[in-house]
């Protein structure tokens, strides 16, 4: 969401990151809709940027074409309000690497340097670094990493067996009336 709401996303970092990018090549695609997307596209225009779509809201067979067309995807959150991150599983389960703010929940999905990379929230100085490092690694191994840490924590079996084991031992306690 480009709204309010969601103004923890850390889109505002990921921008000024951006804008200190040099490879001409590179572009990036956001997508998502909401009350501040206009003010987003607007800073876009005023500094000049080159290179940054807007791609609206997505399907989820757009977002899956989006992932799989992507060299990695950015998840800059400024604060624990992101809780876990989603997205960045969905990326992973795409064969895509990540890079993801160094949050609690967040850096529980990333292991730093195997299938993505960990950056200081709020930090637009270590996210260039980190992007640029990403440019330059060998992304199929890291995207490899990434899509079988999904095959083997993420699937919906998975987390179905490990709510069931949950369930069980919270079953098995004695009550406590």
């Amino acid at each position: 969401g480009l709204d309010r709401a969601h103004a923890f996303k850390g889109l505002d970092v990921l921008l000024e990151a951006f804008s200190k990018i040099k490879d001409p090549s590179v572009a990036l695609a956001i997508v998502g809709e909401g009350n501040l997307k206009e003010k987003y596209q607007a800073g876009v225009s005023r500094s000049g940027l080159g290179n940054v779509y807007f791609l609206g809201r997505a399907s989820q067979s757009e977002l899956i074409q989006y992932y799989q067309n992507c060299q990695f995807l950015v998840l800059p959150s400024l604060s624990s309000s992101e809780a876990f991150g989603l997205v960045l599983v969905e990326a992973m389960a795409c064969a895509r690497p990540v890079l993801a703010s160094r949050l609690p929940g967040v850096r529980s999905l990333v292991n730093d340097g195997v299938d993505g990379l960990l950056a200081e929230p709020a930090s637009s100085e270590d996210l260039v670094l980190k992007i640029n490092r990403l440019l330059a690694s060998d992304l199929s191994a890291m995207g490899q990493a990434a899509y079988q840490k999904v095959e083997t924590n993420y699937r919906w079996p998975k987390i179905i067996d490990h709510l069931e084991n949950i369930y069980k031992e919270v079953l098995s306690k004695p009550s406590q009336s």
